[in-house]
C-alpha cells in the first residue's frame, strides 16, 4: 500500500488522499501503526495530502509524533450524542471524539470536521446548534481545516439492508426519496433549508471555516453558496 500511494505521489500533482471511506480510519492504529508509516511517508512528500477519516479516539501515534508535518489531516464524524446514541453503536461518545480531536490540535495537527449524516429528528435544530457551539468553542477555529455537510444518502441495497435490521432507525425514517442519482435523500428543499441553517450557526462562531458539501449535486452546492 506504501509502495503504491508513493508511486501515486511522484505522478500527480497535489494529490489527496483519505483513509476511512468504508473502514474507520485508526480504529486499529494501535495494532497496524499504519499512521506513523503514513506520517513518515508524507514528511516527504508535502505536495500531497492525506486524511484520516474517524470515530476513533486511538491517537496515541499521532500525538507521539513530533512538528507533524500539516499535510496529514486526522478528521471526525461528529453526531449529537442523542443521534449517536440511536445510530452509532458501540462507538466512542461526542465529548470523546471531540477531545481527540483536542489533543491532536494541540499537538500540531490541523483537523477536519465531518458533520454527516445530519439526521432531521424532532427538535434537530436545537441538538445540532449546541453541538456546533460546544464544538467550536473547545476546537481552535484556526486549527480547523474544514467543515463537510452531509445528509442521509442510501443506495437502494443499503436502504432496504437497513430497512430490514434496523427499522427503527432514524436513517430511514422521514421523507426519504429516490433522487436523480438513485439514491435516498430528503427532498431537494430540505438538503437546502438544513444546509442553511448549519452554516448559521456555524458563522456565529467562525467566519472564516471552508465549508463543504457531502456528495452533493451541483444544483444545491448552487442554491447554498450562491443565493445572491
Amino acid at each position: 500500500v506504501l509502495q503504491k500511494i508513493e508511486e501515486l505521489l511522484n505522478s500527480f500533482e497535489n494529490p489527496y488522499f483519505h483513509v476511512g471511506e468504508v473502514c474507520d480510519a485508526l480504529a486499529f492504529d494501535d495494532l497496524t501503526e499504519f499512521s506513523t508509516d503514513i506520517v513518515e511517508l508524507f514528511s516527504k512528500y508535502r505536495d500531497g495530502t492525506i486524511e484520516f477519516r474517524t470515530k476513533s479516539t486511538n491517537i496515541n501515534n499521532l500525538i507521539s509524533i513530533d512538528n507533524p508535518p500539516e499535510n496529514v489531516v486526522p478528521s471526525w464524524t461528529f453526531s449529537p450524542q442523542k443521534i449517536a446514541n440511536m445510530i452509532e453503536h458501540k462507538t466512542p461518545s461526542f465529548k470523546e471524539r471531540l477531545e481527540a480531536a483536542r489533543r491532536c490540535q494541540e499537538s500540531g495537527y490541523t483537523v477536519g470536521v465531518r458533520l454527516d449524516p445530519i439526521i432531521r429528528i424532532e427538535g434537530w435544530e436545537d441538538l445540532y446548534q449546541k453541538m456546533i457551539q460546544e464544538l467550536l468553542a473547545r476546537l481552535n477555529t484556526k486549527q480547523i481545516d474544514y467543515i463537510s455537510l452531509g445528509t442521509p444518502k442510501h443506495n437502494k441495497v443499503l436502504f432496504e439492508t437497513i430497512k430490514k435490521r434496523f427499522p427503527g432507525s432514524p436513517t430511514i425514517l422521514g421523507e426519504l426519496f429516490p433522487s436523480t442519482d438513485g439514491k435516498y435523500k430528503y427532498l431537494k428543499f430540505q438538503r437546502v433549508q438544513i444546509y442553511n441553517s448549519m452554516i448559521s450557526w456555524i458563522r456565529e462562531y467562525a467566519d472564516n471555516i471552508r465549508i463543504e458539501l457531502s456528495i452533493e449535486s451541483d444544483e444545491v452546492k448552487e442554491l447554498v453558496f450562491n443565493q445572491d
